[in-house]
């Protein structure tokens, strides 16, 4: 507490959350869009093993799921949710 109340000034909690941001992926959203557009069919475990071979960056199921969840496609991968 003494921490928090010299760092912040007051003993309020932080927001919960990582502030919409995805971390080290944040950077290749336009990148996965386009890759998604290009070939639809594509699996998260595909889209691990691209961004590892063209990016250099290891990445579980889960952390390429929450970017792209936000672009709007569901399990089926619905690319004409991913254009709009």
């Amino acid at each position: 507490m003494v921490m928090l109340k010299r760092e912040t000034g007051g003993l309020e909690p932080s927001a919960p959350g990582n502030a919409g941001g995805y971390g080290k992926l944040d950077r290749l959203r336009d990148w996965i869009v386009a890759r998604m557009a290009a070939k639809p069919d594509l699996t998260l475990d595909d889209l691990i093993l691209e961004i590892a071979d063209e990016h250099q960056i290891t990445s579980h199921r889960v952390s390429i799921w929450w970017p792209l969840r936000t672009l709007g496609p569901s399990h089926k991968n619905d690319l004409q949710a991913v254009e709009q």
